[in-house]
């Protein structure tokens, strides 16, 4: 089945998680969800760093979308068998498709079905 190609979607890849983005990983992770909620995170940056490396990457399989042009971090995706626990679009290319790819990304990896807990 061809992909439906959005009007303006950047030019994005989509790799295993790789260290050397980390720190533009957890900025894009703050600020997507800054906006999301209207309010800042009560965990300072290192914390996030810290919990990013010793625990998200090391309890799930974390994918991130990556700008081929810029090289900025557009996206993160951390999954753990059939529980999505994270999914976060740079506020500067969301409704461009790429929540619409990890999603998917997610799903070819699941056993079959996806859960997926939300902030209210």
């Amino acid at each position: 089945m061809a992909r439906k190609i959005m009007i303006n979607e950047p030019n994005i890849k989509i790799i295993a998680y790789a260290d050397r983005y980390a720190r533009a990983a957890v900025k894009m992770w703050r600020d997507s969800k800054e906006k999301a909620l209207g309010q800042k995170d009560i965990h300072s940056f290192n914390d996030h760093l810290n919990f990013l490396r010793s625990v998200l990457v090391k309890e799930n399989r974390v994918y991130l979308a990556i700008d081929n042009e810029s090289d900025a971090v557009a996206g993160l995706l951390a999954l753990d068998g059939s529980r999505l626990n994270q999914l976060y679009i740079h506020n500067d290319y969301q409704k461009t498709g790429i929540g619409s790819r990890l999603l998917n990304r997610a799903k070819e990896l699941s056993p079959g079905k996806l859960e997926l807990f939300t902030f209210e």
